[in-house]
Protein backbone atom coordinates (compact mmCIF):
# COMPACT_ATOMS: atom_id res chain seq x y z
CA UNK A 1 0.00 0.00 0.00
CA UNK A 2 1.09 3.51 -0.68
CA UNK A 3 1.20 5.89 2.27
CA UNK A 4 -0.65 9.19 2.25
CA UNK A 5 1.50 12.09 1.12
CA UNK A 6 2.77 14.28 3.97
CA UNK A 7 1.29 17.34 2.33
CA UNK A 8 -2.23 15.91 2.53
CA UNK A 9 -1.77 15.06 6.22
CA UNK A 10 -0.70 18.64 6.98
CA UNK A 11 -3.92 19.93 5.46
CA UNK A 12 -6.18 17.73 7.57
CA UNK A 13 -4.26 18.05 10.86
CA UNK A 14 -3.20 21.28 12.59
CA UNK A 15 -0.74 21.20 15.43
CA UNK A 16 -2.13 23.55 18.14
CA UNK A 17 1.32 24.20 19.53
CA UNK A 18 2.68 25.14 16.15
CA UNK A 19 -0.35 27.35 15.39
CA UNK A 20 0.09 29.17 18.71
CA UNK A 21 3.80 29.67 18.13
CA UNK A 22 3.15 31.15 14.68
CA UNK A 23 0.18 33.40 15.58
CA UNK A 24 0.40 34.09 19.32
CA UNK A 25 1.26 37.78 18.89
CA UNK A 26 -1.78 38.39 16.69
CA UNK A 27 -4.02 36.42 19.05
CA UNK A 28 -2.80 38.30 22.11
CA UNK A 29 -3.15 41.66 20.35
CA UNK A 30 -6.68 40.83 19.17
CA UNK A 31 -7.74 39.63 22.63
CA UNK A 32 -6.31 42.78 24.22
CA UNK A 33 -8.16 44.97 21.72
CA UNK A 34 -11.41 43.12 22.46
CA UNK A 35 -10.93 43.54 26.20
CA UNK A 36 -10.27 47.27 25.77
CA UNK A 37 -13.36 47.59 23.58
CA UNK A 38 -15.53 45.84 26.16
CA UNK A 39 -14.09 47.97 28.97
CA UNK A 40 -14.67 51.14 26.95
CA UNK A 41 -18.24 50.17 26.11
CA UNK A 42 -18.97 49.29 29.70
CA UNK A 43 -17.52 52.59 30.88
CA UNK A 44 -19.65 54.48 28.33
CA UNK A 45 -22.83 52.68 29.38
CA UNK A 46 -22.05 53.34 33.02
CA UNK A 47 -21.33 57.00 32.32
CA UNK A 48 -24.59 57.40 30.44
CA UNK A 49 -26.54 55.76 33.25
CA UNK A 50 -25.01 58.06 35.86
CA UNK A 51 -25.52 61.09 33.61
CA UNK A 52 -29.16 60.22 33.01
CA UNK A 53 -29.73 59.79 36.74
CA UNK A 54 -28.21 63.20 37.44
CA UNK A 55 -30.23 64.77 34.63
CA UNK A 56 -33.46 63.25 35.95
CA UNK A 57 -32.69 64.50 39.46
CA UNK A 58 -31.92 68.00 38.17
CA UNK A 59 -35.15 68.04 36.18
CA UNK A 60 -37.18 66.89 39.19
CA UNK A 61 -35.67 69.67 41.28
CA UNK A 62 -36.33 72.39 38.68
CA UNK A 63 -39.57 74.30 38.97
CA UNK A 64 -39.11 77.33 36.75
CA UNK A 65 -37.99 78.30 33.28
CA UNK A 66 -34.53 79.16 34.63
CA UNK A 67 -34.24 75.74 36.27
CA UNK A 68 -35.34 73.90 33.14
CA UNK A 69 -32.90 75.90 31.04
CA UNK A 70 -30.17 74.85 33.44
CA UNK A 71 -31.07 71.19 32.85
CA UNK A 72 -30.80 71.72 29.07
CA UNK A 73 -27.43 73.45 29.41
CA UNK A 74 -25.95 70.84 31.77
CA UNK A 75 -27.35 67.72 30.08
CA UNK A 76 -27.85 68.51 26.37
CA UNK A 77 -29.51 65.80 24.33
CA UNK A 78 -30.78 63.89 27.35
CA UNK A 79 -34.35 62.79 27.94
CA UNK A 80 -34.55 65.23 30.83
CA UNK A 81 -33.44 68.07 28.55
CA UNK A 82 -36.27 67.21 26.14
CA UNK A 83 -38.76 67.23 29.00
CA UNK A 84 -37.40 70.62 30.05
CA UNK A 85 -37.94 72.02 26.55
CA UNK A 86 -41.58 70.94 26.72
CA UNK A 87 -42.08 72.50 30.16
CA UNK A 88 -40.54 75.79 29.05
CA UNK A 89 -42.62 75.95 25.88
CA UNK A 90 -45.83 75.14 27.75
CA UNK A 91 -45.10 77.84 30.34
CA UNK A 92 -44.36 80.39 27.63
CA UNK A 93 -47.64 79.56 25.90
CA UNK A 94 -49.50 79.86 29.19
CA UNK A 95 -47.98 83.34 29.60
CA UNK A 96 -49.18 84.29 26.12
CA UNK A 97 -45.67 84.33 24.63
CA UNK A 98 -46.58 82.22 21.63
CA UNK A 99 -43.66 83.23 19.42
CA UNK A 100 -41.18 82.26 22.15
CA UNK A 101 -43.07 79.04 22.80
CA UNK A 102 -42.97 78.15 19.10
CA UNK A 103 -39.21 78.76 19.04
CA UNK A 104 -38.72 76.49 22.05
CA UNK A 105 -40.80 73.70 20.53
CA UNK A 106 -38.94 73.97 17.22
CA UNK A 107 -35.56 73.96 18.97
CA UNK A 108 -36.55 70.82 20.85
CA UNK A 109 -37.60 69.08 17.61
CA UNK A 110 -34.31 70.06 15.98
CA UNK A 111 -32.04 69.20 18.90
CA UNK A 112 -33.62 65.95 20.13
CA UNK A 113 -35.67 64.52 17.23
CA UNK A 114 -35.63 60.97 18.70
CA UNK A 115 -37.06 61.98 22.06
CA UNK A 116 -40.09 59.80 22.94
CA UNK A 117 -42.22 62.90 23.54
CA UNK A 118 -41.19 64.87 20.44
CA UNK A 119 -44.73 64.45 19.10
CA UNK A 120 -45.95 66.67 21.94
CA UNK A 121 -43.94 69.52 20.48
CA UNK A 122 -45.96 69.33 17.25
CA UNK A 123 -49.19 69.22 19.27
CA UNK A 124 -47.98 72.27 21.21
CA UNK A 125 -47.27 74.13 17.98
CA UNK A 126 -50.78 73.30 16.76
CA UNK A 127 -52.34 74.53 20.00
CA UNK A 128 -50.34 77.75 19.82
CA UNK A 129 -51.57 78.32 16.27
CA UNK A 130 -55.16 77.76 17.37
CA UNK A 131 -54.74 80.21 20.23
CA UNK A 132 -53.65 82.79 17.68
CA UNK A 133 -56.66 81.98 15.43
CA UNK A 134 -54.42 80.60 12.70
CA UNK A 135 -56.50 77.55 11.84
CA UNK A 136 -54.59 76.74 8.65
CA UNK A 137 -51.29 76.47 10.52
CA UNK A 138 -52.92 74.46 13.32
CA UNK A 139 -54.39 72.09 10.74
CA UNK A 140 -50.95 71.71 9.18
CA UNK A 141 -49.36 70.65 12.48
CA UNK A 142 -52.17 68.26 13.42
CA UNK A 143 -51.93 66.67 9.98
CA UNK A 144 -48.18 66.29 10.46
CA UNK A 145 -48.75 64.43 13.71
CA UNK A 146 -51.18 62.05 11.99
CA UNK A 147 -48.68 61.48 9.18
CA UNK A 148 -45.55 60.99 11.31
CA UNK A 149 -47.01 59.54 14.52
CA UNK A 150 -50.24 57.96 13.34
CA UNK A 151 -49.56 54.70 15.20
CA UNK A 152 -48.87 56.42 18.53
CA UNK A 153 -51.32 57.56 21.20
CA UNK A 154 -51.31 61.03 19.60
CA UNK A 155 -52.58 59.81 16.23
CA UNK A 156 -56.30 59.64 17.07
CA UNK A 157 -56.09 62.86 19.10
CA UNK A 158 -54.53 64.78 16.23
CA UNK A 159 -57.00 63.35 13.70
CA UNK A 160 -59.89 64.32 15.97
CA UNK A 161 -58.57 67.89 16.15
CA UNK A 162 -58.18 67.88 12.38
CA UNK A 163 -61.88 67.13 12.03
CA UNK A 164 -62.80 69.74 14.62
CA UNK A 165 -60.85 72.49 12.83
CA UNK A 166 -62.22 71.43 9.46
CA UNK A 167 -65.71 71.75 10.95
CA UNK A 168 -64.86 75.19 12.37
CA UNK A 169 -63.84 76.28 8.88
CA UNK A 170 -67.33 75.37 7.63
CA UNK A 171 -66.28 72.30 5.63
CA UNK A 172 -68.92 70.05 7.13
CA UNK A 173 -68.85 67.16 4.70
CA UNK A 174 -65.05 66.92 4.92
CA UNK A 175 -65.22 67.16 8.72
CA UNK A 176 -67.76 64.35 8.90
CA UNK A 177 -65.51 62.14 6.75
CA UNK A 178 -62.58 62.85 9.06
CA UNK A 179 -64.59 62.04 12.18
CA UNK A 180 -65.74 58.77 10.63
CA UNK A 181 -62.13 57.91 9.75
CA UNK A 182 -61.12 58.35 13.42
CA UNK A 183 -63.59 55.65 14.44
CA UNK A 184 -62.44 53.41 11.59
CA UNK A 185 -58.69 53.79 12.13
CA UNK A 186 -58.68 53.88 15.94
CA UNK A 187 -61.79 51.97 17.07
CA UNK A 188 -60.37 51.22 20.53
CA UNK A 189 -59.30 54.79 21.34
CA UNK A 190 -61.28 57.21 23.48
CA UNK A 191 -61.17 59.61 20.54
CA UNK A 192 -63.27 57.18 18.50
CA UNK A 193 -66.33 57.72 20.72
CA UNK A 194 -65.99 61.50 20.51
CA UNK A 195 -65.48 61.37 16.76
CA UNK A 196 -68.50 59.10 16.32
CA UNK A 197 -70.64 61.54 18.27
CA UNK A 198 -69.43 64.45 16.11
CA UNK A 199 -70.03 62.51 12.91
CA UNK A 200 -73.58 61.67 14.02
CA UNK A 201 -74.32 65.32 14.75
CA UNK A 202 -73.12 66.32 11.30
CA UNK A 203 -75.17 63.54 9.71
CA UNK A 204 -78.30 64.97 11.34
CA UNK A 205 -77.69 68.41 9.88
CA UNK A 206 -79.82 69.10 6.82
CA UNK A 207 -77.98 69.69 3.60
CA UNK A 208 -77.67 73.37 2.76
CA UNK A 209 -80.55 74.52 0.59
CA UNK A 210 -79.83 75.93 -2.79
CA UNK A 211 -81.84 78.97 -3.82
CA UNK A 212 -84.26 78.39 -6.66
CA UNK A 213 -83.40 80.48 -9.70
CA UNK A 214 -85.92 83.20 -10.40
CA UNK A 215 -87.64 82.92 -13.75
CA UNK A 216 -86.09 85.01 -16.49
CA UNK A 217 -88.17 87.67 -18.17
CA UNK A 218 -88.16 85.61 -21.37
CA UNK A 219 -89.88 82.72 -19.59
CA UNK A 220 -92.79 84.83 -18.31
CA UNK A 221 -96.05 84.44 -20.26
CA UNK A 222 -96.89 87.39 -22.42
CA UNK A 223 -99.74 89.50 -21.01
Amino acid sequence: MTSRPPTEQSVTHVDPGLFWMLHKEKIIAGAAALVLLLIGFGAYVGYQAVRNQKAAAAYAAAGSIEGWRSVIARFPGSAAAGNAYLRIAAQQAEDGKYAESDTTYQTFIRQIPKHPLVMNAYLGLAQNAEAQKDLDKALQYYTQVVTQFGNSYGGPIALLHTGRITKAKGQLLAARAIFESVAQRYPDSFAAALAGHEAAKLADKPAPKTAKPSPSPASKPAG
